[in-house]
């Protein structure tokens, strides 16, 4: 049956997916000012599970995205998934959020993914048109000419939003429409079901990146 829940706090998106052999059944997502998830992440898997007529004995597995993005939103998903995991005694699904969002675009070329951290710096991660890595997910400080090896490319994800201005004039698409949100992990998150690709709950922690030096190049 593979029914898998689907959890996406990286972000100020708070989302809730449910799936079954990789075809979305259900999703609800919600965004306010500021981090919500605290308040409504626990609801919103009510809601999905609610909605979706199932009860929580049927999944077979959590997917969870777990970084890089919001140390706030990681962590609450984290813990959240954990003692769901735990209380039901099925496995957790691992997945880097900006390869969530870049492979899950339907874009045939170059893509690069980005996730807002501070000032002018993102997370990013990028794959060409045969969904295969063309960098791993890493900090970067945004320069006029950034990745322009990889151009052309698109664009996604809340980080994309404050290139526009810098790189102008490059051979760069925009999809400002597509978001993140948990509906991205189903396929994913079924293939690597299928594979028993499971992370194990005492020792999995958020991805945030963050024990790093950031430097000019």
């Amino acid at each position: 049956m593979a029914l898998i829940l689907h959890i996406e706090t990286a972000t100020k998106i708070c989302s809730v997916a449910l799936s079954e052999k990789g075809n979305i059944l259900q999703v609800i997502s919600e965004e306010g000012e500021g981090f919500i998830h605290g308040e409504r992440l626990s609801i919103l898997i009510d809601l999905v599970m609610k909605n979706g007529n199932r009860d929580f004995k049927e999944l077979q597995a959590v997917s969870i995205s777990i970084g890089p993005g919001s140390y706030t939103g990681l962590r609450i998903g984290l813990s959240t998934v954990k003692g769901l995991v735990f209380a039901l005694k099925c496995p957790i699904i691992a997945l880097d959020t900006l390869e969530i969002l870049a492979k899950s675009h339907a874009n045939k070329g170059n893509i690069i993914s980005m996730i807002d951290a501070r000032r002018m710096e993102v997370y990013a991660f990028g794959i060409d048109g045969s969904k295969k890595s063309i960098f791993s997910s890493k900090p970067v400080i945004l320069e006029a000419q950034t990745f322009s090896v990889f151009e052309p490319f698109l664009c996604i994800g809340d980080g994309a939003l404050k290139t526009k201005e810098i790189w102008s004039g490059r051979a760069i698409n925009y999809d400002d429409d597509f978001r993140l949100d948990a509906s991205l992990q189903c396929k994913i998150s079924y293939e690597k079901y299928l594979k028993k690709e499971f992370s194990s709950p005492e020792h999995l922690v958020p991805n945030y990146l963050k024990d790093f030096q950031l430097n000019k190049s």
